[in-house]
C-alpha cells in the first residue's frame, strides 16, 4: 500500500472579503422530470439520463429546453450512458435473464434513430453497477464488476482486463479516463468496513497502480482524471463517510497526497467534485443543516473559495469550459452563470468584489455593503437554505432582522445579477 502524504492546509476562507459572485442559477425546463446525470459536450450541448435514469434527452441551449431520444427498445433503466460527440453515444444496462451478457451496451450514431448492440460475446454480471466512458466514438471504456472492457474500433472489439486486487471481494464505484491511456478507479473493498481504494492506470488499464485506503467508509466513489497527468479521488457517495478531504496524484497514481478542505460554513461532508482542469474545480459539500453549498479552486485544491448555496441534495456537478451544471433531487438543476467570473479565471482578481460591514451583525443593526453594483433585493438564508428574510433595499444597506445568532448567506440581487455571501448573526 502506497503512503499517503498529508497536507494540512488550515486555510480558512474570510468572510467578509474572499468569496465569488454568485454562479449558479436554477433552471425549471425539467418540469415533470428529475435529471439524475449529465453528460455535456460543450457549454450548450448535452445529454442527460432522466426519472430514474429510464430516459435520455438532449439539449442544443445549455439546459433551456430538453428533447427526448429514443432509447433500445425493451430497457427501462439504465446503469451508465456516454455522449463523447454530437450524435454518437453509447448507454448501457443489465439483463439478468441472459446468464451469458447480463450486462449489455448499445452504441447510436445518430441520435437515438438507431442503436446496435455491441456487447461481447460474454460479460460479468456485476453486483448492480456499472460504468461507460467513451473518449470519442472509437475509444471506451466499460466497467463491471472487478472487470473492465476495453474498445479502440467503438465496440467491434473488446480487450477485458481483470482488475486484480490484494482484497477478497471489490467492485468499481467510480472510473474516469482523461484519454485512451490515462485514467483512475475508484474501488469498494466488499466488506462492512466500506473500505476504498484508487487504481490508476498509464496503459489503458493494462496495468494498474493500486493505492489502498484504511479508514472506515472510505469507498471512493468518485474520482476524477483532470489531465494526462492529474488525478483526483474522493470518498463520496453511496458508502464513504463523504469526509472533506480530496485525494490527488500527479505521477499516474504513484503516490496520492490527502487535501483536506477547510470551508468558511460548518459542513457535513463533501458531496461531489469537478474539474475542468489539473488545477479549477468546483466541490459541492452538504450544509449541516442540509443544503448545498459550492466552493471553487483555482490551485489545484489547496484553497477553496465559497461560491453559492443552493436547495436539494445534488446527483451530478459537471463542468464544461466555461459552464457547469448541477443536479439533484427536484424537478429542475442549476446552472453556472458564468458572466463575470469565469471558471479559468482567479476569483480573488475580482474587481468588483463586494464587502460586508460589519460581518459578524447583530439583529437589529446595520448591514453595510461595498459594491459597484446596485443591487435592489435582499434575500437572507440559512444553512438549509430556508428563506429567513426577503425585502427590497436600496441605499446598500438593511436593517438585519430579528435571528438567532448563527451562519447564514445574504442573496443581493437586481434583475441582471446577484451575489451570494455568508453571513454571520452574533
Amino acid at each position: 500500500m502506497k503512503n499517503i502524504t498529508i497536507i494540512a492546509l488550515g486555510l480558512m476562507l474570510a468572510l467578509t472579503n474572499n468569496h465569488a459572485k454568485a454562479q449558479w442559477v436554477e433552471i425549471n425546463s425539467t418540469p415533470t422530470k428529475i435529471i439524475d446525470k449529465f453528460n455535456f459536450i460543450t457549454d450548450d450541448i448535452g445529454y442527460a439520463l432522466m426519472s430514474n435514469k429510464s430516459e435520455i434527452h438532449r439539449t442544443t441551449n445549455g439546459g433551456n429546453a430538453w428533447t427526448a431520444i429514443t432509447t433500445p427498445p425493451a430497457i427501462t433503466t439504465f446503469f451508465d450512458f456516454s455522449f463523447p460527440k454530437d450524435s454518437v453515444g453509447f448507454v448501457v444496462h443489465r439483463d439478468m435473464s441472459n446468464a451469458t451478457t447480463p450486462s449489455m451496451i448499445y452504441r447510436t450514431m445518430n441520435n437515438g434513430t438507431t442503436w446496435q448492440n455491441i456487447t461481447p460475446a460474454s460479460t460479468n454480471a456485476g453486483s448492480g453497477n456499472a460504468f461507460v466512458q467513451f473518449i470519442d466514438e472509437n475509444v471506451g471504456f466499460w466497467a463491471v464488476g472487478t472487470i473492465l472492457y476495453r474498445t479502440i474500433d467503438g465496440g467491434t472489439n473488446w480487450d477485458t482486463t481483470s482488475i486484480s486486487s490484494n482484497m477478497n471481494y471489490f467492485q468499481i464505484q467510480s472510473m474516469d479516463f482523461y484519454d485512451a491511456n490515462n485514467g483512475v478507479i475508484g474501488i469498494h473493498d466488499g466488506t462492512f468496513m466500506y473500505l476504498g481504494s484508487m487504481f490508476a492506470t498509464t496503459d489503458g488499464g493494462q496495468t494498474f497502480t493500486q493505492t489502498d485506503l484504511t479508514t472506515s467508509g472510505s469507498v471512493v466513489g468518485m474520482v476524477d482524471q483532470a489531465s494526462a497527468t492529474t488525478s483526483y479521488a474522493a470518498s463520496a457517495g453511496w458508502g464513504s463517510s463523504n469526509f472533506l478531504k480530496l485525494y490527488k496524484s500527479t505521477n499516474g497514481g504513484a503516490l496520492w497526497d490527502t487535501l483536506n478542505i477547510n470551508t468558511s460554513i460548518p459542513t457535513d461532508g463533501l458531496l461531489m467534485f469537478d474539474f475542468t482542469d489539473s488545477i479549477n474545480g468546483t466541490i459541492a459539500v452538504e450544509g449541516v443543516s442540509g443544503g448545498v453549498h459550492l466552493y471553487n479552486t483555482t490551485d489545484g485544491g489547496l484553497s477553496w473559495v465559497f461560491n453559492d448555496s443552493i436547495i436539494g441534495y445534488p446527483y451530478d456537478l459537471e463542468l464544461t469550459a466555461n459552464t457547469g451544471y448541477l443536479t439533484g433531487n427536484t424537478n429542475s438543476f442549476y446552472k453556472w452563470n458564468n458572466t463575470s467570473v469565469g471558471i479559468d479565471s482567479p476569483i480573488e482578481k475580482d474587481v468588483n468584489q463586494m464587502v460586508l460591514y460589519p460581518n459578524p451583525v447583530a439583529s437589529g443593526s446595520v448591514l453595510n455593503w461595498d459594491s459597484e453594483v446596485d443591487y435592489n433585493q435582499a434575500l437572507i438564508m440559512d444553512l438549509s437554505g430556508k428563506e429567513v428574510f426577503n425585502e427590497l433595499v436600496s441605499g446598500k444597506k438593511l436593517t438585519i432582522p430579528d435571528l438567532n445568532s448563527g451562519y447564514y448567506f445574504i442573496k443581493l440581487s437586481n434583475v441582471e445579477s446577484q451575489e451570494t455571501i455568508p453571513l454571520i448573526v452574533k
